[in-house]
């Protein structure tokens, strides 16, 4: 499994890897419908082709791809009705200057929002561009200052922040909108991985690539809530993967009582399994369980548990 999973209705919505008879392998997006308990088919890629960081909103669906898996320099940005039709292309890798960075996307709506973090002239230049689906005119809507590329958008209503990645330390830094929820002044650099919920951030503090622990902004003040990486808040929630390296842990917490941090699951077995890649959708927590003794193909678990504050006691 090739990126989070997304809950929109009903309606599971991930990108995974089909094994071929051959033992090639291509990209794919599937839907499950929680009601019914079946699962079908969105997408399939071209034989061997990659599809990574699917995204999902009531009407679209948007993902990358790409055929050089070691490189991934012919990433190309697709759009599709949920409701079926052609894919779209929104843009390629191959149109720009050498990345600095893999491209990073989000999905709002029916806007879809991309970076360009490319070098021109031995100069890092970063865009951030977005699109009205499905033919809206493309807009940069940021632009980093020399020497810095824009990375992990997150959009969410009129507001959109994201990460600045810069050749000099400290490396990375939040910028964007602010809104009547939170304050960016708040966040001292390093800061990264940036996700906007209903009235407030939530980010991680450290660089990108290097251990940090996850925080969340709300209001004027910052609060942090513990270990962890790749926070994703939707509502008024937000959930992380707390990885150490004898433990796998999904937590949660809310941004009405940032003391509160629940542990939804916790795995001391690493040997073989992995807990990792949570989201949120619908009052739902999903996150994917990886038990690598499982051949190949078949390794990935999807766990759904409901989340509400009400789960905060005392």
């Amino acid at each position: 499994m090739d990126s989070r999973v997304h809950l929109v209705g009903r309606t599971l919505i991930w990108a995974s890897d089909e094994v071929l008879p051959d033992g090639q392998r291509r990209g794919q997006i599937l839907e499950h419908d929680l009601a019914t308990g079946t699962t079908r088919r969105l997408y399939t890629a071209a034989a061997r082709n990659a599809v990574q960081n699917v995204r999902a909103s009531a009407n679209w669906l948007v993902w990358y791809e790409f055929g050089a898996r070691s490189s991934a320099v012919d990433t190309r940005l697709y759009a599709m009705p949920r409701a079926g039709g052609a894919p779209l292309l929104i843009d390629d890798a191959r149109t720009h200057g050498q990345f600095v960075l893999p491209a990073d996307m989000t999905l709002a709506g029916d806007d879809v929002y991309w970076t360009v973090p490319e070098v021109l002239d031995g100069v890092w230049r970063g865009r951030l561009l977005r699109q009205r689906l499905p033919s809206g005119p493309q807009e940069v809507i940021a632009t980093a200052p020399p020497g810095a590329v824009i990375a992990w958008p997150s959009a969410s209503r009129s507001a959109v922040v994201y990460e600045l990645f810069s050749k000099d330390a400290p490396f990375t830094s939040v910028a964007g909108d602010n809104t009547p929820g939170y304050d960016l002044a708040v966040l001292v650099p390093p800061v990264s991985q940036p996700s906007l919920g209903d009235g407030f951030l939530a980010f991680k503090l450290g660089e990108r690539f290097k251990v940090g622990r996850v925080g969340i902004a709300v209001g004027a003040r910052a609060h942090e809530l513990g270990p962890g990486e790749h926070p994703e808040a939707q509502g008024r929630i937000v959930t992380w993967a707390a990885n150490t390296s004898t433990d796998s842990e999904i937590r949660v917490a809310f941004a009405d009582r940032p003391s509160c941090v629940l542990t939804v699951t916790r795995n001391r077995d690493l040997r073989g399994t992995h807990e990792f890649l949570p989201s949120l959708g619908e009052g739902r927590l999903l996150w994917v369980v990886r038990d690598t003794r499982r051949p190949v193909g078949d390794q990935d678990r999807i766990r759904v548990a409901p989340v509400a504050p009400g789960l905060c006691v005392g």
